[in-house]
């Protein structure tokens, strides 16, 4: 099974990554299942970063900032979740 390093990084031995990635596979339809609740809050992020009544909020360039983080956060989380 292939998956992102940084799942096994820590891990000293071969036989310990090895064993790791075994029951990381087994976990495979749960981690889907994750993924897709993430890409729903990262779709929902979008909606709100671009809707016409975020222009509104006196603080509109740290409710940006703050929806890119959030963003950008899922993005990578759901990257290492692709196996």
């Amino acid at each position: 099974m292939k998956c992102s390093s940084r799942w096994v990084k820590h891990f000293k031995s071969k036989e310990e990554k090895e064993k790791f990635k075994e029951r990381l596979a087994g976990s495979k339809e749960i981690l889907d299942a994750l993924t897709k609740i993430l890409e729903e809050d990262y779709q929902a992020s979008l909606g709100r970063s671009q809707a016409a009544d975020a222009y509104k909020l006196p603080s509109w360039a740290l409710f940006q900032a703050d929806q890119i983080a959030e963003q950008r956060s899922l993005r990578n989380i759901m990257s290492l979740m692709r196996l």
